[in-house]
């Protein structure tokens, strides 16, 4: 119990979902305080009655390596859509390829200047499995449809970074994030980003015309013994298609944009900013305890 220690103890939580598990609001009162990366998680904490205090303590990223400015790659003047995650579970997962995808085949025509590439985290699957899982979306054939590009190996950051500089828009259609990594990555390399407006991303991207409707809460579908009182927001393909269309038809709009996000997460959201957040708390504890 924190009450059996003369220093506080401090926990860290990151959440996917509106509420955490039972297993986790008991490990909850083992601590002191809860540090979380965003006000999703926290929320997912306080719904489960969770009464704590509460710090945000954002992830962040190398300032270094992450920046608009660098390596790019060698390619054409069509528009590029770009998807950075893992897809382990199909339709059920909760990163939204297939909700991407879909939307893309919808809304795009092969005549058009446009591909979507998907820069995949294998780690989970084979790509036997990401084959079966990608039949089952009912996509059109490769000869109806614009370019679809699949990147299925390990790469580094540096490599991540070009990637990102070499596209044109970022989609990510996750139902549930407790931070996404990649989005604030993409923001700070200068890549405009669609997102769900459910999740822990809405704390640093906040325009409106790139943030996707919800269509409805649903069960989450990731391990019961974590999720099964968890709920995940659906997407709206519909919308989606509207946020793409909107992206590809405004490319200069949204590129200043970008350049305006981009500048703000350097001045506040690298791990320097973390770090400082960090120990401005744990200095201001060992003030209290000084008392």
């Amino acid at each position: 119990k924190s009450g059996d220690r003369c220093k506080p103890l401090i926990g860290f939580g990151v959440f996917e979902g509106t509420k955490i598990p039972v297993s986790w609001k008991l490990n909850s009162e083992c601590v002191d305080e809860i540090w979380v990366p965003s006000t999703h998680t926290q929320k997912a904490f306080e719904a489960a009655g969770v009464e704590k205090h509460f710090e945000v303590i954002p992830h962040g990223f190398d300032e270094t390596i992450f920046m608009p400015e660098g390596e790019k790659e060698e390619i054409d003047d069509r528009f590029r859509f770009l998807f950075v995650g893992g897809w382990r579970d199909g339709e059920k997962d909760r990163k939204g390829l297939d909700i991407a995808l879909r939307a893309f085949c919808s809304e795009f025509s092969k005549q058009e200047k446009v591909k979507f590439t998907a820069k995949l985290n294998m780690v989970y699957q084979s790509q036997e499995t990401l084959k079966q899982n990608l039949m089952k979306l009912g996509l059109p054939a490769i000869k109806d449809r614009p370019e679809i590009e699949l990147i299925m190996e390990n790469t580094v950051p540096l490599k991540l970074a070009v990637l990102y500089r070499s596209s044109d828009c970022l989609v990510s259609p996750s139902k549930s994030e407790a931070f996404g990594m990649p989005m604030l990555e993409a923001t700070a390399c200068g890549l405009p980003v669609i997102a769900s407006s459910f999740g822990g991303q809405t704390d640093y991207l906040t325009r409106e015309n790139l943030l996707i409707e919800t269509e409805k809460m649903i069960p989450a579908t990731g391990e019961p013994w974590i999720y099964s009182e968890a709920e995940w927001a659906l997407p709206s393909q519909a919308d989606l298609q509207k946020k793409m269309r909107f992206a590809f038809e405004n490319r200069d709009l949204i590129k200043k944009w970008a350049e305006e996000d981009s500048k703000r997460v350097l001045e506040t959201m690298t791990w320097k900013h973390t770090a400082k957040k960090a120990i401005d708390r744990l200095k201001k504890l060992n003030d209290e305890m000084k008392k």
